[in-house]
């Protein structure tokens, strides 16, 4: 895992903001933060002779010693986005420490769902490509088929990072689009240029 905090934490001040990545989820990480923490300790590689990490065993024990001893938890809360599954969750977890190990339980796990405006941005988005579109029939279809269409309220009218930003959530809506709706505008056009110097062919050259 790596994070990276905004800042750090004191006893007057507990909260931080944090972000971080691991695999194959950030949920499945915090699980194995443990082990992983001591084999970080273990490792202990040096830059310039000094110690990177000069966290020891003993000093890590003792901080699980004292969290047991006088009850103290920390709460982790934080969205997980996981491009190779298209799934995308909100979730939070408690860290508590127990026999010496320190111990990480989910407490709520809720899916994240675009809201009405990103399906207004991706119809607006789409209709573009068509000289007729029909809005009525693209907000059915943009219901049905893009999960993710707040990538549409935050980029748009960017090309890449659409192309980019959907396919991080294993989603390509444009073939379908395409044979859907037989887009025939320039704007279109332009589209396929960008989209075919992502991916080497056209989104009109699926079959």
């Amino acid at each position: 895992m790596v994070c990276g905090y905004m800042n750090i934490p004191t006893v007057d001040k507990t909260t931080i903001e944090f972000n971080g990545s691991g695999r194959w989820s950030f949920s499945g990480t915090l699980g194995d933060f443990d082990s992983w923490t001591r084999s970080w300790i273990k490792d202990q590689p040096e830059r310039n002779g000094n110690p990177i990490r000069p966290l020891t065993t003993e000093q890590y024990d003792l901080r699980l010693k004292l969290m047991q001893e006088n009850v103290l938890s920390m709460e982790v809360d934080f969205e997980d986005k996981e491009g190779g599954m298209g799934l995308r969750n909100h979730e939070v977890g408690v860290f508590t420490s127990e026999d010496g190990e320190l111990h990480y339980e989910r407490t709520t796990c809720e899916a994240v769902l675009s809201d009405d405006s990103g399906s207004e941005a991706a119809v607006g988005y789409l209709a573009q490509f068509c000289t007729n579109p029909d809005t009525e029939k693209l907000s059915e279809w943009v219901a049905d088929n893009i999960c993710f269409t707040d990538i549409f309220d935050n980029w748009a009218p960017d090309h890449d990072q659409i192309i980019y930003g959907l396919q991080e959530f294993d989603e390509d809506p444009f073939p379908q689009f395409s044979r859907e709706f037989s887009p025939d505008t320039k704007e279109w056009e332009e589209f396929c240029e960008i989209y075919k110097s992502i991916n080497d062919y056209r989104p009109d050259e699926v079959e």
